[in-house]
């Protein structure tokens, strides 16, 4: 929620409004109208926060934040929509750019991985919301059929162990696989041999360029190879 709790901004000795009262709440859309000079695009820039009021505040609830875009008309025709939405996080569009432009260079130096690695760690650590809160709650225009078909948020390749079926000794196995004293395990090839001996709680995909080796309790931590990836200008396996 957003409230302009009694706004007053003024030009020299004229008051532009006075002691405004509003509350912006969620899931509902605002128009503001009203005659030329009377400062609707005035009122907006205080929302924002690129102008001061003279008197008031406005409060965000907290652990939300406000995106901008600018009021022009034709900005943005060049952009694709995704870009245009995530410009309205001035700092997050900012450094996905800067991030693309990084690891698309052919001649990738030490000092651009560690300005990469700093990008990342402050990406990662912007605020994040599933598209369940972030858009779906607050949507009016949803329709949901109810189905009867099985679910799984199928997130990590834990879901492969609850997905496929698991054999008597607890592997989830796919492709030219044989595992002796293996257990728990999740393992899947294509036409190569895989043989697995003696582990436990371990996942194995092997791929025609690359190979995975990972301990299930680290299971959540599969992204940062792909971090690493980036950094390190390896794209060829992104």
């Amino acid at each position: 929620m957003i409230s302009a709790n009694n706004v007053t901004y003024r030009v020299g000795k004229k008051a532009l409004f006075e002691d405004v009262n509003i509350k912006f709440t969620e899931g509902n859309c605002y128009g503001i109208i009203g005659a030329n000079g009377a400062g609707k695009s005035t009122f907006l820039k205080i929302l924002s926060g690129e102008l001061e009021t003279t008197n008031g505040d406005i409060a965000i609830t907290p652990g939300e934040r406000l995106s901008v875009l600018e009021q022009d008309h034709f900005k943005y025709d060049d952009y694709t929509v995704m870009d245009t939405v995530i410009m309205g996080n001035a700092r997050l569009y900012e450094i996905m750019k800067e991030k693309d432009a990084l690891y698309a260079k052919e001649d990738f130096s030490d000092e651009d991985g560690i300005r990469a690695a700093d990008l990342e760690a402050e990406f990662a650590n912007m605020d994040s919301e599933s598209i369940d809160y972030g858009i779906m709650e607050k949507a009016a225009n949803i329709y949901v059929i109810p189905g009867t078909f099985g679910w799984d948020d199928v997130g990590s390749w834990l879901a492969v162990g609850r997905i496929r079926s698991t054999n008597e000794f607890g592997n989830a196995v796919q492709g030219n696989v044989i595992t002796v004293e293996t257990k728990n395990s999740i393992i899947e090839g294509t036409d190569k041999l895989i043989a697995a001996v003696g582990l436990q709680d371990i996942i194995v995909v092997d791929t025609e360029d690359a190979l995975l080796i990972c301990d299930k309790g680290h299971a959540g931590d599969i992204k940062k190879v792909l971090e690493n990836l980036r950094i390190c200008n390896r794209n060829e396996y992104i």
